[in-house]
């Protein structure tokens, strides 16, 4: 990074074109790297809320006994739980499905609770969500980058093809 001195101030960095900016860093799918840690991320997320999902049923459940909220529950984490392998498979339907199954869910939530719930809780519906949109973007260019080297196979090691690793 090159500073630029100031009047007086501490040096302002400002970024080459070698160092991408945070907007750039949080929103681009430059590699294959980036692409496998989305989906796996995508992927995490997506079980943490379905995991929740049901534990929010069993404990409905255990309390009230079973109503439509609980089946709402049980449902969306069917759905969840489903979307996710089409996910871990690059299914770009999948990926959008889960979006849109972890929104509504949490529309469900807040409109159940109208005081809105608690902060940290809100903090991590935004940070599922922005994986989410994260996964649903790699596989976007996971099928972009599948057109460009339409001659890869799957390895063991990895999900996605060695060659696509590599910087051109």
């Amino acid at each position: 990074m090159k500073s630029q001195p100031s009047s007086g101030t501490m040096p302002r960095l400002q970024p080459t074109h070698l160092t991408p900016t945070v907007v750039e860093y949080l929103l681009n799918m430059r590699s294959a790297q980036d692409i496998e840690r989305s989906i796996k991320a995508a992927c995490l997320a997506g079980l943490a809320a379905g995991v929740f999902q049901v534990v929010s049923a069993l404990w409905q459940v255990s309390g009230a006994g079973i109503s439509n909220a609980t089946l709402f529950s049980l449902t969306t984490a069917l759905m969840m739980f489903g979307s996710l392998i089409g996910v871990v498979r690059f299914s770009r339907m999948a990926a959008g499905v889960l979006l849109v199954v972890y929104m509504l869910t949490q529309l469900h939530h807040w409109m159940l609770d109208p005081a809105g719930g608690n902060v940290i809780m809100g903090l991590f519906s935004l940070l599922f969500v922005f994986l989410f949109v994260r996964g649903l973007q790699a596989t976007f260019a996971y099928h972009r980058l599948a057109k460009v080297h339409a001659n890869w196979e799957r390895t063991m090691d990895s999900l996605l093809d060695p060659r696509l690793f590599e910087e051109e």
